[in-house]
């Protein structure tokens, strides 16, 4: 199983803590910051899962160097990806509780302040201005499929490549920054970044599917992606059989995913398989290989 070695973990955690007690910021907003990154999961939580900064270490390794030189990209990710987490939970509507602690404003500023931290953490790290350009470009890919997440629907004109791409957008980017963030800090050609940010695309866009799957499997006809008829890959396999069947989908919302499971599982494996088929180019040593094939497992 893939992990990060504990010492590198607490010099992650201690990365963001650093960077947040030296913040230009009052006592009071601090908190609110402090309150967001120790949510679950996230990093300054009792127990955080390093979900983010796990691809960064390992692509930084499997790129030829050790894994400390990530630590400043892994921080940042771990900080960034706090913000956007609490932004899609207050885009979707639903509850936060960060929003539920400080009231939906104060929240909104404090996802602000995460992200210009996040940066700051990447620009004075080594190859700061290289590391902070991956981010904003990712960044911006990502909240563009947000934008497209948002704002159509499963059956109006969205198809199986769209929703694909959509998800690439929003999760892909996200990965791939990671991955190349990690290449980034060790060091890597260009065409070795390019790389590893194809492979943390396919990682994001696998990553999700994969949670889609879970998502239906498990009754989640009732979340928002459902309710609100986004274009995810589920969602818009349901629309279209009931159109091959002319039926209502929002009428029998039980009957919802009927089949999308194992179409969803179908492209997430294709996608995995694909990644896994880019390993062999990214690392030499057997043991780095390893560690990038389970990425796809821990992820």
């Amino acid at each position: 199983m893939v992990c990060m070695r504990r010492r590198v973990k607490g010099q992650v955690v201690a990365c963001v803590r650093d960077y947040l007690r030296d913040a230009p910021v009052d006592n009071a907003y601090r908190t609110a910051l402090v309150a967001a990154l120790g949510q679950r999961g996230n990093i300054l939580s009792q127990e955080p899962d390093f979900r983010w900064a796990l691809p960064v270490t390992v692509c930084c390794v499997a790129a030829g160097s050790a894994e400390e030189q990530a630590v400043p990209g892994a921080a940042a990710m771990e900080v960034l990806m706090v913000a956007l987490d609490v932004l899609d939970d207050l885009e979707d509507g639903e509850a936060n509780p960060l929003a539920l602690e400080f009231g939906l404003p104060a929240a909104l500023n404090a996802c602000t302040g995460l992200l210009l931290l996040g940066q700051l953490i990447l620009l004075q790290a080594d190859a700061g201005a290289d590391l902070a350009r991956i981010w904003c470009g990712s960044g911006l890919c990502a909240v563009t499929g947000q934008h497209q997440d948002l704002t159509r629907c499963a059956g109006e004109g969205v198809g199986y490549r769209d929703a694909t791409e959509i998800t690439a957008a929003k999760s892909g980017s996200l990965l791939s920054c990671a991955c190349r963030l990690g290449a980034a800090a060790a060091r890597a050609s260009e065409e070795m970044q390019f790389r590893y940010a194809q492979f943390g695309r396919l990682l994001g866009v696998t990553m999700q599917l994969a949670n889609d799957v879970k998502a239906v499997v498990h009754g989640g006809q009732d979340k928002t992606d459902f309710a609100l008829r986004r274009p995810v890959l589920s969602m818009v396999y349901t629309v279209e059989s009931a159109r091959l069947d002319s039926a209502d989908p929002s009428g029998a919302p039980e009957s919802w995913g009927a089949g999308s499971a194992e179409f969803v599982w179908a492209v997430a494996d294709t996608c995995r398989r694909q990644a896994l088929r880019l390993i062999p180019d990214l690392a030499a040593d057997e043991s780095s290989r390893q560690a990038l094939g389970g990425l796809l497992d821990v992820l």
